[in-house]
């Protein structure tokens, strides 16, 4: 499985109707846009300069986790993380995902993983403390699949 075969890259695509790349900012994916967005509870759209941003929502992300579940079987912080996963996913854990889903998709190397790993650690762990974290178990799965390959 390549990491570019997930539901949020054919989703995009559907919205957009037309391929799209990774953004090279804070969204997820971009394209040229001079047409219909068909409407998507997944993404926000951001348009600027002729070009369509795109943004995951929480939806987003429970989406991803039901895709990934049937590839991996969440174990350790994984099961740890389920836990959380009927909570809200607050800014810093979309911007998590969104960083990872670009990692997955580039296969990028284990090294990154680790510093991946380290801040999905530290935002489980603020987490604990509030009401949140209700996007960490698709992070974690963004890691999982990739360190799977």
């Amino acid at each position: 499985m390549s990491g570019r075969e997930n539901p949020l890259r054919r989703e995009a695509e559907r919205m957009l109707g037309s391929k799209v790349h990774q953004d090279r900012g804070g969204a997820l994916f971009s394209a040229a846009h001079a047409g219909e967005i068909l409407p998507s509870d997944w993404f926000t759209v951001e348009l600027k300069d002729g070009r369509a941003r795109l943004r995951p929502t929480q939806m987003a992300l429970q989406a991803f986790w039901t895709w990934a579940a049937g590839r991996i079987q969440p174990e350790g912080l994984g099961e740890q993380l389920q836990k959380l996963e009927d909570r809200k996913a607050p800014p810093a854990e979309l911007e998590l995902f969104t960083q990872g889903v670009k990692q997955m998709e580039l296969n990028a190397a284990p090294m990154l993983w680790l510093v991946y790993d380290k801040r999905l650690r530290q935002l489980a762990a603020e987490a604990l403390r509030s009401d949140t974290g209700g996007g960490l178990l698709a992070c974690w799965a963004c890691m999982a699949l990739a360190l799977k390959r």
